[in-house]
């Protein structure tokens, strides 16, 4: 028997993490921190949804400005705001957009109803004020 025990070497202690049966308390506690980490969890993810979606618009909108770019650098030239004025021809019946800075025809189109009653109320004031002036 002396023998055996010379044979046996300890090696110096060191740690290992092994299964200990909690308390109660422990349980409790760590139910406690389970339910919060579960409702963190759900809070990063519904944040990640809208990170994502805030970066889908994102891209969106840089694309769409890509799309515009790539088409003002292929047609050299871009739609700006320039003053305009609808011209009427009673006779043909048709309304000529024109641009005021060139005077050139924008588009025609067929007067419809509506401009023909905006028109003769127009007329009928203008011949209004002339009369009380």
């Amino acid at each position: 028997m002396s023998k055996r025990t010379t044979d046996l070497r300890r090696s110096q202690p060191f740690t290992e993490r092994l299964p200990i049966p909690l308390t109660y308390d422990e349980v409790h506690e760590r139910s406690e921190e389970l339910a919060r980490t579960h409702q963190e969890i759900v809070k990063l993810q519904s944040e990640r949804l809208e990170a994502l979606r805030s970066f889908r618009d994102r891209l969106g909108k840089l694309g769409s400005r890509l799309a515009d770019l790539a088409e003002t650098v292929r047609s050299k030239q871009e739609s700006r705001p320039v003053d305009c004025a609808d011209e009427y021809d009673l006779q043909r019946r048709t309304v000529s957009t024109l641009r005021l800075d060139t005077m050139e025809v924008v588009r025609t189109r067929v007067m419809t109803d509506d401009d023909l009653e905006q028109l003769q109320e127009e007329l009928f004031e203008a011949e209004e004020a002339r009369a009380d002036a």
